[in-house]
């Protein structure tokens, strides 16, 4: 087996600075993907005489160098499939400052699910519910099958480009396109639209417990839907989704810290 991490060519030191990958001595399973440009929620327009908002509508300084997280994710996903020589046959991604559990991934894909990454479409982790009709998987941890990913890549590869004077432009709950924002309900509509075969699959386990925590487990210990609410978190799932001491399976797969 052979598992290599693919990582954000700038690195987040010990104390909260960035220093490019390049420049650190990085473990050999370790791989950077290059010529990405540092990410930001506030990038702004190139052109000063459109609106200058960032995805959230916030005002945003011009910043004609910096890419939104979204087209960074689909750039290193095709970047990924013209550059990697070795077939692999599942791939995950993840925020920085989630802790995975390869090995409980490998078990939960070749024992628990009998998946196998080359044949089948799998597009898979915490489900999240509570956008109508259009769910998606956290970007916490999202596991995806070698096919689904190649098919994925060629989806990205050839949807509708922004221009630089639009990249401001939000990419919006229901298209699958280039544009400005979060990646997780771009991704989720690429899949689902233009992938024939693959879905959104939660990864709870038979007892309804997530094996993929969106917070720290001692503070997911605490949320108790009767009294909290349906708010976005347990919004449209399903009433046997394990709460408070129920909430989290024995065997997790990642943790988002």
């Amino acid at each position: 087996d052979k598992l290599v991490f693919l990582i954000d060519p700038m690195v987040q030191m010990d104390d909260g600075s960035f220093q490019d990958a390049s420049t650190v001595e990085l473990p050999s399973d370790v791989e950077v993907i290059v010529n990405m440009t540092r990410t930001w929620h506030n990038c702004g327009t190139a052109n000063p005489q459109q609106q200058n908002k960032n995805a959230r509508g916030r005002p945003a300084k011009p910043q004609p160098e910096c890419r939104d997280i979204w087209e960074k994710i689909w750039r290193s996903i095709v970047y990924v499939t013209k550059t990697e020589t070795e077939p692999f046959d599942w791939f995950v991604k993840a925020d920085w400052d989630t802790y995975l559990f390869p090995h409980h991934i490998k078990h939960y894909v070749t024992h628990v699910r009998n998946w196998s990454g080359m044949d089948e479409h799998h597009y898979a982790g915490h489900k999240d519910y509570h956008k109508p009709n259009k769910h998606f998987i956290s970007g916490a941890m999202q596991l995806l099958s070698h096919k689904t990913f190649y098919a994925l890549a060629q989806v990205l590869d050839q949807m509708p480009k922004s221009d630089p004077d639009h990249l401001s432009r939000p990419t919006g709950d229901h298209a699958c396109r280039d544009g400005a924002g979060l990646a997780d309900s771009p991704t989720a509509n690429c899949i689902v639209m233009h992938v024939p075969g693959a879905q959104v699959e939660e990864t709870r386990d038979e007892l309804g417990r997530e094996r993929v925590l969106l917070v720290p487990p001692s503070d997911l210990l605490t949320f108790n839907r009767t009294l909290q609410g349906e708010w976005w978190y347990w919004a449209g799932k399903p009433q046997s989704v394990g709460q408070m001491e129920n909430c989290c399976s024995d065997f997790p797969l990642a943790f988002h810290g």
